[in-house]
């Protein structure tokens, strides 16, 4: 199983006066979600309710669950719950002929396609891995907006001090990778948010610190001319940009005959990704608790949790 990962984040409206939402708030919002789920299935309201993607086809949530993985001492929560990717069919015809085969009935929601996509989320590291089925997982952006259209109306009405925010966590060595090699710069732009929790980075502390849930940059030089570097003003969000939020840089780098090239990167192209197998012995929980354990291990490794130490997913 392959996770892409996003952060959902529920952030203080105002810093000053309300603390941090905890693990307890993020299983809250996902008990709100499965009930929410369970009444439009009830309503039969999954197409009205889902998210419309290309080629008349739609992506919507089904309903979700808690469960908790002992390990040793531990005890960790989590939420297991699944998308479905579907194409609606009203109408069925036989290629050759264009005879009608099939027609839904007043009141039937007839699909095609049918894909199931589970989905853990971390109430820790607030940090949602859905699995992406070799492509079969709609794009990233895709994605996002639905944990957005899902989960914003719901943390609005039960959360009302803090505001949702989703992002793709992408991966931070192909950014560093990037910086490390290119010769020049002809624009950045960064969407960024400020971390829920304790941070020791000063960019996102003074985010944090004056309210400041969204900021967008966008940095270019006028034509035949480049940034020789990312300007110190900006380092400190393009850094962060990986964990919360996105960037876009155009580049120059080193060719073979010893000119430059124009190149591109994307954080959403670059999606933080988590694998594993389920053992022959396994029962499914028990896999999707170690899948948990590597979401943590992953956020503590490139700084997103604090380190804890003997906690390891096999």
């Amino acid at each position: 199983m392959k996770l892409r990962i996003y952060n959902i984040q529920l952030l203080p409206l105002d810093h000053a006066k309300t603390g941090d939402a905890g693990e307890s708030r993020y299983i809250e919002l996902f008990k709100h979600f499965n009930d929410s789920v369970t009444k439009s299935i009830k309503q039969k309201r999954l197409v009205t309710d889902a998210k419309p993607l290309i080629n008349d086809s739609f992506f919507a949530a089904l309903n979700c669950e808690k469960h908790i993985y002992k390990q040793l001492k531990d005890r960790h929560t989590f939420i297991v719950g699944r998308f479905i990717k579907f194409h609606q069919a009203g109408e069925v015809e036989d290629l050759y002929t264009k005879a009608t085969l099939f027609k839904a009935q007043e009141g039937q929601d007839a699909v095609a396609n049918r894909k199931e996509f589970l989905y853990i989320f971390d109430p820790v590291s607030h940090w949602l891995g859905i699995e992406e089925q070799n492509g079969r997982l709609p794009n990233q952006r895709a994605v996002k907006s639905s944990l957005e259209q899902y989960l914003q109306p719901l943390a609005e009405q039960f959360f009302p001090d803090y505001t949702l925010t989703v992002n793709l966590v992408s991966r931070e060595e192909e950014l560093k990778s990037v910086l490390e090699r290119a010769v020049g710069f002809t624009k950045i732009e960064i969407d960024i948010t400020f971390k829920n929790g304790p941070t020791q980075d000063e960019v996102l502390q003074d985010m944090a610190a004056n309210s400041l849930h969204r900021l967008k940059i966008s940095a270019s030089s006028d034509r035949g001319s480049h940034m020789p570097r990312v300007p110190e003003t900006l380092e400190g969000f393009v850094k962060n940009a990986p964990q919360y939020g996105q960037a876009s840089i155009t580049y120059l780098e080193q060719n073979d005959k010893g000119g430059t090239n124009l190149a591109r990167y994307e954080s959403e192209s670059n999606p933080q990704t988590i694998s594993a197998r389920a053992r022959a012995d396994e029962d499914p929980m028990s896999f999707y608790g170690r899948m948990v354990i590597k979401i943590k291990e992953l956020a503590r490794r490139i700084g997103h949790l604090p380190e804890v130490k003997n906690v390891r997913a096999e």
